[in-house]
């Protein structure tokens, strides 16, 4: 409305990432099903996605979550989180969505959670929650999430970071300084140490 132009600049690596309890036999999902899942809530059992005989438990993010925004971008096309899902299983934190889905698997009947999440921050909170023996990353169309496959981009999910600056900022602004240094050594180190995956 303003007229003002923003320039975006990449600085790190990161992927939206779909994850069920290490138990579950499943091992992948196509970016379809998760619409279906999470928009028409059309699947009740994991063997009509391949998976096992088994109840499928779906979590959703909080509207107002950065998870919500990649759903946003990559399934929900204009529409909304299923209502039965929305009212029934909603994380309201990062960490709500780990705890939800671990505690989600039954075993009479046998069922078993589904969640997202950001790949970083899953593989960050294993020193906290055991993410990497309790929960497991499910591939996407095929591919696994995985250091390599996000930053080559053939991971369907992955993403860039952005410092986003308006286009007209001064060369010599502490917010353009700031840009440059993130993409120094130093400043990719602070990428990594902050969680994310480096650019290089």
């Amino acid at each position: 409305d303003k007229g003002v132009e923003l320039e975006l600049i990449p600085i790190a690596y990161d992927a939206m990432i779909f994850f069920t309890n290490a138990d579950n036999p499943a091992t992948n999902l196509t970016q379809e099903q998760i619409s279906e899942i999470y928009v028409n809530n059309a699947y009740e059992n994991w063997n009509q996605i391949g998976g096992p005989d088994a109840l499928l438990y779906p979590y959703c993010r909080n509207n107002d979550s950065g998870s919500h925004a990649q759903m946003e971008r990559h399934f929900l096309h204009g529409n909304e989180i299923n209502e039965k899902i929305r009212n029934e299983t909603t994380s309201v934190t990062m960490a709500n969505v780990l705890t939800d889905v671990m505690g989600a698997q039954t075993a009479d009947p046998v069922g078993y959670g589904l969640g997202y999440s950001i790949y970083y921050y899953f593989q960050n909170m294993d020193m906290f929650y055991d993410t990497n023996t309790t929960l497991k990353l499910l591939a996407i169309d095929g591919v696994s999430p995985n250091d390599e496959t996000i930053a080559d981009g053939s991971y369907p999910l992955s993403n860039n970071t952005y410092i986003v600056l308006r286009s007209d900022e001064p060369e010599d602004s502490p917010a353009r300084r700031m840009a440059e240094f993130m993409l120094t050594e130093e400043g990719q180190l602070c990428v990594k140490a902050a969680g994310f995956g480096p650019l290089k």
